[in-house]
């Protein structure tokens, strides 16, 4: 049983065994990362006793992934690290032609900003319940006709390492939840169980969240071949969003058999006697993605070229305390008008469950130049742990974020303090300072 505690979600997840032989072939994890916070479920319905290690060697694919890959869009990180891992798996298979490819499934989620976005392989399911209906996010369709060992990607998410490049399945969008909703991640051999009725009764219970993952879990029904199950439930307790935003997706189980939980109605309406459900045309859908096309076009035109939320202002040169701070020094009788000035500092208070990674990915800067940043110096023991409560001085001028820093944010991309800041320090401050210095 994995649960975890934050401010703005609480996270209860477990993952239970299947039949002999088929111990730890679903499995779940909750961790943070640089790009924010992870949610994982990696699942495998073939009955082949040796598919366990390989399940454990996807997670760990992905989670390596995760930690140690800074992406620019951070919302493309879920379907990237299932990318990755599917080929890692395919490579396996090259080697050794004869091992059985299996049915591995995976589902990633990333929490950032209170946005959950996320991404899936094979058959797990993702919901969201609002307090009155459970509703389906991820859209479960028939893997296609494997192609063969060649390079050409799955046209719908298949299972992972049948190919060198997949398509993993994603929405249009992130999930924007509110306050007391709540998001399940379960793999194949659960989700029908998250489709019941009964399953609404027992979440809007007071009952703690790991207690209901272990009642679904003890509760789902059994399979000719049990494969086990694994799931997860995140609670949203003080998130920022004031609208629920998310991309609905229809879950369609099929015929009873090893990841598959049996026949179970659709979530549709259900039609009354004598009434007919409407029905949408395809022109109809047309006329309405057309208009919202033009609407997104003249949105950025407006946004790009006539919408100015700042009107413009002269910013003065930098003060000769921040010179001389920064190393810069002014040649006799000359100003520094020809300089762009300085980013101001941002102060900062450190929250519960903060890390280097989520503050990176808020503000674009490394922790070496935030702990050696004048204002800060001596307030980090040697460990450099962060603490919930003090207020830090973030030093914008190195921030890599063109939107904080927009002159100087190129000495501080990924490509020059490397992908986990590695290169940040004493040198690349220095050359910094020299550029300014240089006429």
């Amino acid at each position: 049983m994995t649960t975890k505690k934050f401010n703005a979600f609480e996270y209860s997840g477990r993952d239970a065994p299947g039949a002999d032989g088929m111990e730890r072939l679903c499995r779940q994890e909750a961790f943070d990362t640089p790009n924010g916070y992870a949610f994982v479920l990696v699942s495998d319905a073939d009955s082949d006793p040796g598919r366990a290690r390989l399940t454990a060697v996807a997670m760990e694919r992905i989670r390596y992934y995760l930690e140690n890959e800074v992406e620019e869009n951070p919302g493309r990180a879920p379907a990237n690290s299932l990318i990755y891992t599917s080929g890692y798996l395919f490579q396996m298979h090259q080697k050794q032609p004869s091992a059985n490819r299996g049915q591995m499934s995976a589902l990633c989620a990333l929490l950032i900003n209170d946005q959950l976005h996320y991404a899936w392989v094979g058959d797990p399911c993702l919901f969201l319940f609002t307090g009155r209906k459970v509703i389906p996010l991820t859209r479960q369709e028939a893997a296609p006709e494997e192609a063969g060992d060649n390079d050409s990607p799955l046209r719908a998410p298949g299972h992972m390492g049948h190919q060198a490049l997949i398509t993993p399945g994603s929405p249009s969008g992130p999930l924007q939840p509110l306050n007391g909703d709540m998001v399940l991640m379960g793999t194949a051999g659960i989700c029908a169980e998250l489709c019941r009725k009964g399953t609404r009764a027992l979440l809007r219970d007071s009952m703690p969240a790991q207690t209901k993952v272990a009642r679904m879990i003890k509760s789902r029904r059994p399979l000719p071949e049990d494969a086990g199950a694994a799931l997860g439930i995140i609670c949203f307790n003080d998130v920022s969003n004031t609208i629920r935003s998310y991309a609905s997706g229809s879950y369609r189980p099929g015929p009873v058999g090893p990841g598959n939980p049996g026949q179970q109605p659709p979530m549709t309406a259900k039609k009354k006697k004598g009434a007919k459900l409407p029905s949408v045309s395809s022109s109809a859908i047309r006329n309405v993605l057309t208009i919202a096309a033009l609407l997104l076009v003249a949105y950025m035109v407006y946004d790009l070229f006539i919408y100015n939320p700042r009107p413009p202002r002269r910013i003065s040169p930098p003060t000769s305390t921040a010179q001389e701070e920064m190393g810069v020094v002014s040649p006799p009788g000359e100003e520094m008008a020809d300089v762009p000035a300085l980013p101001a500092d941002s102060f900062y208070t450190v929250r519960s469950g903060d890390t280097w990674g989520r503050l990176y990915v808020r503000f674009g800067v490394c922790s070496w130049f935030v702990i050696n940043h004048p204002p800060n110096r001596g307030r980090f023991g040697r460990e450099s742990t962060l603490l919930a409560g003090q207020t830090l001085a973030i030093p914008l001028r190195y921030s890599g974020n063109s939107r904080l820093n927009p002159v100087y944010h190129t000495y501080f991309g990924i490509g020059e303090v490397g992908s986990s800041c590695q290169n940040a320090g004493r040198e690349l401050l220095e050359a910094f300072e020299r550029s300014l210095e240089s006429p």
